[in-house]
């Protein structure tokens, strides 16, 4: 389309488009329609864990997640890395910090202390440690589990707080809390998903390889999600046998721990990409608005006949001002409906707005420049002659 063939038709016509789009969103980062959280995109039971903790505790837990953030541009492999780390081992010392003992735990990880409060020796603890572990029947059921390491996490947890004054003594209660948790939050996670260890681990395989086939390959590559589970296999050994026998689920959790990993990462990577398109599309229409407010305010051609050529002048300046975001306009949308195709619909209505509004512009400049004014110089009889004024 020739946008200088009918420029004051053209301007009039284009006037009906000045309504500004809506001001970006004060939503979470990834309030896509994914099911992660908005703010932080962890997964509800992590979400549920961390908002149980003492206000204190979770204040300091939620305010380390914001700081990791950043990480996610990187790798949602490293954010996540990230996160575990956080939640297996700095909240001890968060948690020590805020209130010196281990009551700061959420309501889940509290039990009776042993021994009227008393702090177990470390070899106590190990020992439980080892012996919750290797204790579990065949058919023990995952809520069964995650209470039993409840119960050693607290018991460690307080003596993690009141042994804090011997650094060695600490280091060693650390290291049974960062063993112990981890296991803890696999029973958490499948908790009420599956009535036991092989079912939980048939449960949790096929709901991660839907979510890979189901996903958008490059979320399945962010999340390095088809070489992880190639990884992955179920334990030679079997969690059954006869009633009274005992079962080591070590390797079990392992396995579980890595599926429930794959899964979030993919989750975190769709989140993170809708975001980025939503993001982009967002900046589409503020840049675009910012130009529907320049070309608003500024002198709208035809020009009447005058003195100078102030107006077609500004009206130039303002045009040029309205375009100068045009690239930046294209490109934002182009990469919003590349990273999301839903979003065609919206950045076709802002493909057109903003096609209208550089059409606006060029045309302002058109009639800017074939503006004239007065020559009021000396011409003999004939009067002031009429000049363009050549913009």
């Amino acid at each position: 389309m020739n946008a200088f063939g009918r420029p004051l038709a053209l301007a009039l016509s284009a006037l009906s488009f000045f309504m500004l789009v809506p001001s970006r969103s004060d939503a979470g980062l990834f309030d896509v329609g994914v099911d992660v959280d908005a703010e932080f995109g962890l997964d509800k039971r992590t979400m549920d864990f961390i908002n149980g903790l003492a206000p204190q505790v979770r204040k300091e837990v939620l305010q380390l997640l914001k700081e990791a953030l950043p990480l996610i541009d990187a790798s949602v492999i490293s954010y996540l890395n990230r996160v575990d780390a956080i939640l297996d081992k700095q909240i001890s010392h968060i948690q020590c910090a805020a209130i010196g003992t281990g009551a700061a735990l959420s309501d889940d990880l509290k039990g009776k202390l042993p021994f009227g409060g008393q702090v177990q020796p470390v070899a106590k603890l190990e020992a439980d440690l080892n012996s919750t572990i290797t204790g579990f029947r065949p058919n023990v059921k995952p809520h069964d589990m995650r209470l039993a390491y409840s119960d050693l996490i607290y018991r460690a947890t307080v003596a993690n707080c009141q042994v804090a004054i011997a650094s060695e003594t600490a280091k060693d209660v650390a290291a049974i809390l960062e063993n112990a948790r981890p296991r803890w939050m696999v029973w958490y996670r499948l908790d009420g998903s599956c009535p036991g260890i092989t079912q939980c681990y048939s449960w949790q395989e096929q709901h991660t390889k839907e979510t890979i086939s189901k996903a958008d390959k490059r979320d399945v590559v962010s999340a390095d999600a088809e070489k992880r589970i190639s990884s992955v296999h179920q334990p030679k050994t079997r969690a059954t046998g006869v009633v009274w026998a005992t079962f080591n689920p070590t390797e079990y959790e392992k396995a579980l721990g890595e599926l429930i990993s794959i899964e979030d990462g993919i989750n975190l990577a769709t989140a993170k990409r809708l975001s980025d398109a939503n993001a982009a599309i967002e900046s589409a229409g503020y840049l675009i608005s910012e130009a529907k407010k320049v070309l608003a305010n500024s002198p709208h051609g035809p020009f009447p006949l005058g003195p100078d050529c102030t107006l077609p002048r500004v009206a130039i300046a303002h045009a040029g001002q309205a375009m100068k975001d045009a690239d930046a306009i294209r490109n934002a949308l182009a990469k919003a409906v590349e990273l999301d195709q839903a979003l065609m619909p919206r950045v076709q209505q802002l493909s057109v707005e903003f096609e209208t509004t550089m059409q606006f512009a060029s045309a302002q400049i058109a009639l800017a420049r074939d503006a004239r004014r007065f020559d009021f110089g000396f011409h003999g009889n004939f009067g002031p002659r009429i000049r363009r004024c050549n913009l």
